[in-house]
């Protein structure tokens, strides 16, 4: 168990080191790395679990399940997900480039829905480099979300919910706060 961490921490870099994204932010620590930018990959069969329009570009973020097939469509992508029981990985991707995504905490207080600090925070989000992570439900209230910085130069939060009323698997709904 002692060398768990450090042996994460390794493996986390070296999927970095071989992802070529710009820069990444683990738990506010920065780590510049260098990469391309260029190449859209295919359009994915797959359904998303949730789509956001993001309507001043025309673009949208969209999040898969990150199943082999969806991975298959992409040349690269930053694989930050540990599966371990009852988590999923989920696949954040985007049709035009967004700028500092991240996946956040959330807080509340008094009822009201609050950001707090990402845990994972890249530059950008590439069409031709999505983001994988681990998702795990954690009961009925969610404690993760997602940010980004629009054309506009405004941070928009969005809070992750797992959608119980879908009738045909899982889904995650994305509300803004």
């Amino acid at each position: 168990m002692r060398y768990r961490i450090p042996l994460l921490f390794l493996i986390v870099l070296a999927v970095i080191a071989l992802s070529g994204c710009d820069e990444l932010s683990l738990d506010g620590v920065a780590l510049p790395l260098g990469g391309s930018t260029t190449a859209e990959a295919s359009a994915s069969p797959a359904k998303p679990l949730a789509t956001l329009e993001l309507p001043s570009d025309g673009g949208r973020i969209s999040i898969y399940s990150a199943t082999d097939e969806l991975l298959a469509g992409y040349d690269e992508y930053l694989d930050l997900s540990w599966v371990e029981e009852g988590q999923m990985r989920l696949a954040f991707t985007s049709s035009v480039l967004v700028r500092n995504f991240s996946i956040i905490e959330l807080s509340y207080e008094d009822s009201e829905l609050y950001p707090g600090r990402a845990i994972i925070a890249q530059k950008e989000l590439l069409p031709s480099r999505p983001l994988i992570v681990s998702w795990l439900e954690q009961g009925a209230v969610s404690n993760r979300g997602i940010s980004f910085v629009d054309e506009g130069g405004v941070t928009r939060y969005f809070v992750l919910e797992t959608d119980h009323e879908e009738a045909h698997g899982k889904s995650i709904a994305l509300r803004e706060f």
